[in-house]
């Protein structure tokens, strides 16, 4: 056994992690980093901390997930080298690549924000379950009331069982709208037949500890009724060469491209929200739009804070983007036809392509200056987002 081996089986309790099918690691990254990514967060939504009524102002997503992906603090997190060793001893390989995934913002529920929380498979519960594992990174202190983590433990062991003695029709979503976001609801045949006898149990945990979980145990986040929001990073790591998606994706080459070009393109989102005067986090919806239904282009964000166009411009702007289509470039439309099949990893590619694209024509029109650094990555972090090889 080498000292890596020895050094991550000090923490990971394999008997518990057999027996309920997730694990809590403690202080996997220094606090420091905690917190700088606490503040990107705030950043990216355009909320206050201290002003709980911004906390659900737009954006405001479904599952309160935030599409932030490739901010610093994130990358800083990932490429912490003690999340890659407790990989390592999941994986039996130290050859991995870090999931391009995204945060978490799950305010206390109100009047504005009824968010029920949910359990879910992020797998096709009819198929045996491959060699998967996620994860999440606690940034705050969590109770059981903040709608952080929540599982069914032992559910990993029963989702066998049903599939034993069941056929995969017996769980196959119904045709039409019956059958949209299927996996999402309560009344679903599975999880009640995989949930006779066990229970529900939100997992509490301390800033900087990561909660890591096998991918067939049902799980997803809670109600938030306490006073505070829940804060967290989703953090996971597979085989170099591949992505997580309902099963293992093996993408090879144009995969690594396109997690390259994600990285490279990072910065651009928030280039575009400057330039209008919007959180980031406002942006990215109003991008996905375009790709979706460029009538949109018509519509810009409303500014909330000073745009670095002015008002001539903002003017101009439909207009121009209109007569260019920039969402018509042809790396764009491969990347929102191939990106999704690399699940997490490459759903947000076609935007941060667009947002270059936006930014180099504000560039080009109107003089816009702007300084475009991906994240900063180390010699382990080259490795886990492919640009180097192992």
């Amino acid at each position: 056994m080498t000292p890596l081996d020895q050094k991550v089986k000090t923490s990971f309790d394999q008997e518990f992690w057999d027996e309920y099918g997730y694990v809590v690691i403690p202080n996997v990254v220094p606090q420091a980093n905690l917190q700088a990514l606490i503040d990107a967060i705030w950043a990216y939504t355009g909320k206050d901390p201290h002003k709980p009524t911004s906390w659900y102002q737009e954006p405001l997503l479904e599952g309160a997930m935030v599409n932030m992906s490739n901010a610093q603090p994130m990358w800083d997190n990932r490429q912490a080298p003690r999340l890659h060793e407790i990989f390592t001893e999941l994986w039996g390989t130290e050859k991995l690549w870090v999931v391009l995934d995204r945060v978490n913002l799950n305010p206390p529920v109100n009047e504005q924000w009824h968010h029920q929380g949910f359990l879910h498979w992020d797998m096709d519960p009819t198929k045996p379950p491959e060699p998967l594992f996620q994860g999440v990174l606690y940034l705050t202190d969590t109770t059981e009331a903040m709608g952080g983590f929540q599982c069914v433990p032992g559910s990993h062991r029963r989702l066998p069982e049903w599939q034993a003695t069941h056929t995969a029709d017996e769980g196959t979503p119904p045709s039409g709208s019956a059958g949209s976001d299927w996996m999402m609801q309560i009344q679903h045949p599975i999880k009640e037949w995989v949930m006779q006898g066990l229970e529900a149990k939100s997992i509490p945990g301390k800033a900087g500890d990561f909660l890591i979980w096998n991918v067939a145990l049902l799980h997803g986040n809670g109600k938030n009724v306490a006073d505070q929001p829940r804060l967290a990073q989703y953090i996971s790591m597979s085989p170099e060469g591949t992505a997580r998606h309902r099963s293992l994706v093996y993408g090879g080459e144009p995969l690594r491209q396109a997690r390259i070009n994600s990285w490279r393109c990072g910065p651009y989102p928030a280039i575009v929200a400057n330039a209008l005067g919007v959180p980031e986090g406002v942006i990215n919806p109003w991008l996905r739009s375009l790709l979706d239904n460029p009538d949109h282009v018509h519509t810009l964000p409303q500014p909330r804070s000073t745009p670095r166009l002015t008002e001539a411009q903002l003017r101009e702007l439909p207009a121009l983007l209109a007569a260019r289509k920039p969402w018509a470039d042809a790396d764009i439309v491969d990347a929102k036809i191939t990106g999704p099949q690399y699940g997490i990893s490459g759903s947000f590619l076609a935007v941060e392509l667009l947002s270059k694209q936006v930014a180099d024509l504000l560039k080009a029109r109107f003089g816009l200056t702007f300084t475009a650094e991906p994240a900063h990555l180390t010699d382990l972090g080259k490795k886990l987002l492919g640009l180097e090889r192992w």
